[in-house]
């Protein structure tokens, strides 16, 4: 046996250690996207609960029974599928995501509160069309950290889906205020609290910000109480926010189990990134064999 040869037997190797850590991969994941399910529910309700009693407690009370009722339900049926959303974002490695229809409005995820039939929310009911079947390709493990980076934005998406879902909820229950700030400037602001390292303050999945915005006023600028900005001549009028963002540091902390399958992933990768290391080593040395028996193969002394 050449070298060429023993070096693809050990790349061989090297990919079905490399498939069968996908496998391991997937089904962590799937156990780790149940728990978070859970955590999701069970937090999105509890952030639910604390804007409606202790962050705005009077505009709940102003609501009707049937309105609170309602408001409840809507809270209820988008808390119930989170886990079905984070477990649609999951698919085995290697193979491409399912084409799922996009609800971008509440009222897709609230047939109940708002009297559509569930049978009609996206427009019918669901076909699945026959696909060839197509043989495996080899996995390898750029493939596979490319898929767990696609899967992780996928599930931070999620939970800002189904915050903004609840948040709108609330907004058109009259329990959070409209702040009429540009949507991008919030969102930039949920950004920076997400990227931080450390918990926040206060209760879990909940923002709590004060954001300068320019405005006007009936009373004369450049006051004490209204001082003016020097560049716009408009005093900067400061504007509080509190709504639900859920962070997914602090649902994990929350949860010793969806934890668990967290510090799991953390070696799954970890190993990811050993086989990496060698397989691209394996790849620079077949490609040197390679081309050392190449140049024999075409060499000849004139």
């Amino acid at each position: 046996m050449d070298r060429a040869e023993q070096i693809a037997r050990e790349l061989g190797a090297l990919e079905k250690e490399i498939e069968a850590l996908a496998a391991e991969f997937h089904q962590t994941y799937s156990e780790y996207l149940k728990s978070l399910g859970q955590v999701v529910r069970q937090g999105l309700i509890l952030a639910s609960y604390h804007l409606c009693t202790q962050g705005y407690p009077d505009r709940f009370l102003r609501l009707s029974l049937n309105s609170k009722q309602k408001l409840q339900q809507g809270i209820r049926q988008v808390a119930s599928q989170a886990q079905p959303q984070l477990l649609a974002q999951l698919h085995p490695p290697g193979q491409p995501a399912q084409e799922k229809p996009k609800e971008t409005k509440v009222e897709a995820f609230l047939p109940g509160l708002l009297n559509k039939p569930s049978e009609n929310i996206l427009g019918g009911a669901n076909k699945v069309l026959p696909q060839e079947e197509k043989p495996p390709e080899t996995i390898t493990p750029m493939d596979l950290a490319q898929w767990q980076e696609k899967l992780e934005k996928a599930i931070a998406s999620t939970l800002d889906t189904v915050s903004r879902q609840t948040n709108l909820l609330l907004k058109q229950g009259n329990i959070l205020p409209n702040h009429q700030l540009p949507e991008s400037i919030v969102e930039a602001a949920k950004s920076a609290a997400s990227s931080s390292e450390t918990l926040p303050a206060g209760p879990p999945n909940i923002i709590n910000m004060l954001i300068e915005a320019e405005g006007s006023s009936k009373k004369e600028e450049g006051s004490a109480e209204y001082p003016a900005s020097t560049s716009t001549g408009k005093r900067r009028m400061p504007i509080g926010i509190m709504e639900i963002h859920l962070r997914l540091s602090e649902l994990e902390f929350a949860d010793s189990t969806a934890s668990s399958w967290r510090q799991k992933i953390r070696n799954l990768k970890s190993q990811l990134q050993t086989l990496g290391r060698k397989y691209q080593k394996k790849q620079r040395e077949q490609s040197v064999a390679l081309a050392e028996a190449a140049w024999r193969s075409t060499w000849f002394d004139e």
